[in-house]
């Protein structure tokens, strides 16, 4: 249902809009979706957009689109479903506008994984880092991203790839797009990817689910095999000319190969080969994947409330988001730590891995 609600701003030339239709994605949006944001987790491919209880937010001037946004309801508070994407302090705040003006018991508006400019004071905000996105910018030619990368990464990479020939000529990498990609090799990148210890990056049933749903139809994926059996994997979407990697695994018993980084620099070559402007290696660990050229871009949550009024309702959500916000500067810096020649580095890492194989456990 088309809410019919509209804001007008500017006069003349510069005259804004926006409106809401409830509960529904209209069929222009998905086009316009991968026109603005060019990004699987700002489209309705993301994973909770396809439920009946999606609205989408349209803003336009001058009848052109300048931002989608698609939000669920839950009580008193707005959740928008854009990720990993900019969304410009200017969308920031038109939107929050014409939510507290078109909705008066909505109280407090949350935009998780997002990066934005600086906002102005119109309505009182929280906003903290929570992960990051690392960025390969990627050059017209394989050539030229070779010569980008390290000295050490470029030359590391060509004796893997002549051990692996060397010692297992069978050995095959080929990309599956689409339709190609066949159930068995996603089942056997799966097994791989859950067979890590102490649990971390396990795959759950929700998003495993997921992943079978998209790779049918904007599937990337990158397989090395020997004699048949996979011994390291990428998962990946395609989005226009934008790549990103959801799953990276591989075989323990080709470790001495790096065959994760190999296969993930082999994917990107592909990806390079095609077309491909930005491939998104996502969150996580960085190190390798700064060694592959890519740049880290900042995400953060961002958590607009009406006024300080709505704050004050919102107690546990804002108290929530400070724990959050200093929760995850403890983690990075006990991950520094762990990875330092420092002396307590050792029992720095016994603990960590003692509350991953407890979240493992958990799940």
């Amino acid at each position: 249902m088309n809410a019919g609600r509209h804001e007008g701003g500017g006069t003349g030339a510069q005259a804004c809009s926006a409106e809401v239709h409830e509960n529904a994605i209209p069929a222009f949006v998905p086009a316009e979706l991968e026109r603005l944001y060019g990004n699987i987790f700002s489209s309705i491919l993301a994973e909770h957009v396809q439920e009946a209880d999606t609205s989408t937010y349209v803003a336009w001037t001058e009848g052109v689109v300048e931002a989608i946004l698609l939000f669920k309801m839950h009580k008193r508070r707005i959740h928008v479903l854009n990720a990993a994407v900019r969304i410009a302090p200017e969308h920031v705040r038109r939107f929050a506008a014409f939510i507290f003006a078109h909705y008066p018991a909505v109280q407090a508006i949350g935009m998780l994984s997002v990066t934005s400019g600086v906002l102005d004071a119109a309505f009182p905000c929280q906003r903290f880092r929570i992960s990051e996105d690392y960025v390969l910018s990627l050059p017209p030619t394989e050539e030229a991203y070779r010569a980008g990368l390290g000295k050490s990464t470029a030359s590391g990479l060509r004796t893997k790839q002549r051990r692996l020939k060397r010692d297992m000529p069978a050995a095959v990498f080929r990309i599956l797009e689409g339709a190609d990609v066949d159930e068995n090799t996603i089942e056997a990148i799966f097994s791989l990817k859950n067979a890590v210890r102490h649990g971390r990056g396990r795959l759950d049933d929700a998003q495993q689910a997921w992943l079978r749903q998209v790779v049918r139809t904007h599937g990337f994926v990158g397989v090395t095999t020997i004699d048949g059996r996979v011994c390291a994997a990428t998962v990946s979407t395609r989005i226009g000319s934008h790549l990103f990697l959801h799953v990276l695994a591989h075989d323990r018993a080709f470790d001495s190969y790096s065959p994760g980084m190999l296969n993930a620099y082999l994917c990107v070559c592909a990806g390079i080969r095609q077309g491909a402007t930005e491939f998104h290696f996502l969150w996580g660990n960085g190190v390798w994947k700064k060694r592959l050229g890519a740049a880290e871009r900042q995400l953060e949550n961002i958590f607009v409330y009406r006024s300080r009024k709505a704050c004050l309702a919102c107690a546990g959500m804002v108290l929530g988001n400070l724990v959050s916000a200093h929760w995850r500067r403890l983690r990075l810096g006990l991950l520094a730590a762990s990875g330092s020649d420092g002396r307590y580095a050792p029992l720095v890492r016994h603990c960590l891995n003692g509350w991953y194989r407890f979240k493992g456990a958990l799940a």
